[in-house]
């Protein structure tokens, strides 16, 4: 069956709440950040008239340059805003920190203990294997999401369509609401539907989008708007998605979720260094290395549910053998 009303009613929709905050964070960001952005054409024409002025005009010179840089919507102004959020955050987590570590500490070691009791070797080694595919699977994911949501801006401006930089922001916002709007759709969606399906709709979604990226990207700002915002369908739901689905097939303990967050900032980390590298000198790697990432996950998520599948048809024959007995 594709749909349950049953497990995923209690998990599923919180779940993908929770991400969905992230996504309108994501969202509220390039359109913050817009009125902070200068456009390099409108600095050039500046600078030019700025060269035009006379010697006679030192004064009004100084006095344009002083009246640029002391704008209240300069980039300067936007980093003590973008440090206050961090660290009114932690205040919150450091309370709730202090108020549950032993709590959480001593149930977690209850539960590695009785989960270690049940499992047997075959168990442990389908969840070694799971986790790990699970792990690599998050790192490509990850860093697919974020250097795609990173670098989309720089790429319409380094692109032959030459974005301004504002409409890059645009372009950003476009990406990041359309995830926000799509998490939160799947708040719902996650009532009645498995993760598989979701998970599958959203990779087909991801295909469409960065194959379309990759023919029409540098030649039609209508299919890079497109397929931006496609992309950002695609993706909402899949990180939130790829925890229930292991859940449904295996205990998430504190060490396994450890372990799959860590692969998913190592993506995080390593993939926005990867393409800021290619993205101002050669733009369309920046595209073709993400329609690669996209088969990758595919490839890779199909390979771990075939895995899941032969453990679960052993162990059904296994129980099965023994009902026998």
């Amino acid at each position: 069956m594709l749909f349950n009303f049953k497990p995923l009613i209690l998990l599923g929709p919180y779940m993908h709440a929770l991400h969905f905050t992230f996504g309108v964070g994501a969202f509220l960001a390039p359109v913050i950040s817009r009125p902070f952005l200068l456009n390099e054409a409108d600095m050039e024409h500046t600078e030019a008239e700025i060269g035009n002025i006379t010697e006679n005009s030192t004064n009004l010179e100084l006095e344009v340059r002083n009246t640029i840089e002391s704008s209240t919507w300069t980039i300067k102004d936007l980093y003590p805003m973008v440090g206050s959020y961090p660290i009114l955050i932690s205040l919150l987590f450091l309370f709730y920190f202090v108020k549950d570590s032993r709590k959480a500490s001593e149930q977690s070691k209850e539960t590695d203990e009785s989960n270690g009791k049940k499992e047997n070797v075959e168990k442990l080694k389908f969840k070694i294997v799971t986790v790990g595919l699970v792990a690599i699977f998050f790192f490509l994911y990850v860093g697919m999401e974020v250097a795609f949501g990173t670098f989309v801006s720089v790429f319409a401006v380094e692109s032959k369509l030459k974005f301004t930089r504002p409409q890059g922001s645009d372009l950003t916002a476009v990406f990041w609401g359309s995830f926000a709007a799509t998490r939160g759709l799947a708040i719902f969606i996650a009532i009645i539907a498995k993760p598989g399906l979701i998970m599958w709709s959203s990779f087909f979604t991801c295909i469409i989008g960065s194959v379309t990226l990759s023919v029409w990207a540098q030649s039609s700002a209508t299919a890079l708007y497109l397929g931006t915002a496609l992309m950002g369908v695609g993706m909402a739901s899949i990180f939130a998605t790829g925890f229930l689905w292991v859940e449904q097939r295996m205990t998430v303990t504190s060490r396994v979720g450890s372990l799959l967050i860590i692969a998913s900032s190592a993506g995080a980390d390593v993939f926005p260094v990867l393409v800021g590298q290619l993205v101002e000198t050669w733009p369309m790697a920046f595209i073709h290395l993400t329609t690669g990432i996209v088969f990758g996950c595919v490839l890779m998520f199909l390979v771990i549910t075939m895995v899941s599948q032969q453990v679960q048809a052993k162990n059904v024959a296994g129980n099965a053998t023994v009902e026998l007995d």
